[in-house]
C-alpha cells in the first residue's frame, strides 16, 4: 500500500500538468479495489499462484470459439509479415478490444481467456486475439526470430495498421482498447511508442496491461534465473522458448552458432549476449535504412553502419526507460502481488517515468491467472469500470 501511494505521489509531483491528468485513477482503483474484495478468492486453488499461473497452459478450443462467432483471420502487413488472429464483430462500428498473447502463445492461448466470456461476447464490441510473434507457428510462418521491444513492438504496430485497413473490419473498428497478456503487454508498450512517435493516435483508449514486466530485460532476466521455488512457472517458461527457438533453428543457428539444446543450457548472460543481442543485429542490418528513416536511431546517434553497434548499444532495445516519456497513451499495468514469474518489484522503476502509467496490484492471480483467481465478473467489472472513466 506504501509504494501504491508512493508510486502515485511521484506521478502527481513530477507531471502535474500532464495532458492525461484529467484521468481519474484514484476513483477507478477505488472502483477496482472493490471489485477485488467482492470477487476475493476463498479456496486455496484460486488462491495459490502456481495453479492459477498454471491454468493459463489450457488452450482455448477453437471450434468453441467459432461457435462464439469468433473466426480465423490471416493477415499480411507491409513488411511481408503474416500474422493470426481470431476475430469477432460487432454488431455496428464501435469498440475493439484487441487481446496479445504473451510469449509463445498462439491466438488460442488460454491466458485469452478472459477476452471471450461475458461482456466481450457482446454485439456492442468486436474481439481480435493475437497470436505472439515469439509463437512456433509466427516463427514458422514468418522464418524471423524477434527478440527487443522494438521489433515485436513494430511488428504489433504494424498489424493494427494492417487491421484498420482489412476489408472485413475498417467499417466497423472506430477505436481498439489493446489488452496486453504478460510479454503480450510489454509488446504492447512499443506498439504505443510508434503510435506516439509517428501520431496516429489509433490508442487514445489507453492500454490495459496484464503480469506484464515493465521492462523487457528484467523481465527477461528474472524469468531465465527464477529461484528454485517457482521452478514448474520456469519449466513452463523455457518450454515456449525452446519451441520458438526450435521453429527458428535454422535462423538461430545461422546469427548465433547456438541450437535450441544448448540455449537451454547456457547462463543468462551467455543468452544475452550471444543470443538475443546477436539476433536483434541480425533484423536491424536488414531493416537499417527503415529503422532510420521511421523510429529508432534517435537511440543510436553517431554510429554510421550497423556493423559497429556493439552489445551497449543494443541492449537499449530491451530498457523500457528510453521510451516511457515518448508515450502518449495511458498505461495501466494490472499486477498480482503473488506473481512467480514477473515479480511486482520489476514496476517500481516504473515511477515517475510516465505521467500516463499507473499500477493496480492484487493480492492474487499468480502471473496472467486473474480469471482462475477473481473469475471472468471480476474482470468484466474491471474493464466496465475502465470504460465508464474514460468515455
Amino acid at each position: 500500500m506504501k509504494f501504491k501511494l508512493l508510486f502515485l505521489a511521484v506521478l502527481i509531483l513530477f507531471f502535474p500538468q500532464s495532458s492525461l491528468a484529467a484521468f481519474n485513477f484514484a476513483a477507478l482503483k477505488s472502483d477496482w479495489e472493490k471489485l477485488s474484495v467482492q470477487y476475493s478468492p476463498t479456496s486455496f486453488s484460486k488462491k495459490d499462484a502456481l495453479i492459477s499461473t498454471a491454468s493459463t497452459a489450457i488452450s482455448l478450443s477453437e471450434p468453441a470459439l467459432f461457435q462464439k462467432e469468433f473466426f480465423r483471420l490471416e493477415f499480411v502487413n507491409r513488411e511481408g509479415f503474416v500474422r493470426a488472429a481470431l476475430v469477432k464483430l460487432p454488431r455496428k462500428p464501435g469498440l475493439f478490444f484487441v487481446c496479445i498473447s504473451g510469449l509463445g502463445g498462439r491466438e488460442t492461448s488460454g491466458s485469452l481467456k478472459m477476452c471471450t466470456e461475458g461482456m466481450f461476447l457482446s454485439e456492442d464490441y468486436g474481439v481480435i486475439l493475437l497470436e505472439s510473434d515469439s509463437s512456433k507457428s509466427w516463427i514458422e510462418r514468418n522464418q524471423r526470430i524477434t527478440t527487443s521491444g522494438y521489433e515485436s513492438g513494430w511488428d504489433l504496430y504494424l498489424s493494427l495498421e494492417t487491421l484498420k485497413q482489412h476489408p472485413l473490419l475498417k467499417d466497423s473498428m472506430k477505436s481498439v482498447l489493446p489488452i496486453g497478456v504478460s510479454m503480450g503487454g510489454n509488446d504492447a508498450l512499443y506498439m504505443a511508442y510508434f503510435d506516439s512517435i509517428l501520431d496516429t493516435n489509433w490508442l487514445s483508449k489507453g492500454l490495459l496491461v496484464f503480469s506484464a514486466p515493465a521492462d523487457r530485460l528484467e523481465g527477461f532476466k528474472y524469468a531465465f534465473s527464477m529461484p528454485y521455488e517457482y521452478l514448474p512457472i520456469k519449466a513452463g517458461f523455457k518450454y515456449f522458448f525452446y519451441e520458438s527457438y526450435d521453429a527458428g533453428r535454422s535462423i538461430l543457428g545461422k546469427h548465433t552458432g547456438y541450437t535450441p539444446e544448448q540455449v537451454m543450457m547456457i547462463s543468462v548472460e551467455e543468452i544475452f549476449e550471444n543470443i538475443l543481442f546477436p539476433l536483434s543485429k541480425a533484423y536491424l542490418s536488414k531493416f537499417e535504412e527503415h529503422f532510420k528513416n521511421e523510429m529508432l536511431l534517435p537511440f543510436f546517434i553517431g554510429k554510421k553502419s550497423i556493423e559497429q553497434y556493439e552489445v551497449s548499444d543494443l541492449i537499449k532495445q530491451y530498457e523500457t526507460f528510453g521510451i516511457l516519456n515518448h508515450l502518449q497513451a495511458r498505461i495501466i499495468f494490472i499486477h498480482a502481488e503473488d506473481d512467480p514469474a514477473v515479480p511486482i518489484r520489476l514496476h517500481e522503476q516504473n515511477a515517475g517515468m510516465s505521467g500516463g502509467a499507473y499500477l493496480f496490484s492484487t493480492a492474487y492471480g499468480g502471473h496472467a491467472g486473474f480469471l482462475s483467481s477473481y473469475g471472468p465478473r471480476w474482470f468484466e467489472g474491471l474493464i466496465k469500470s475502465y470504460l465508464r472513466q474514460i468515455d
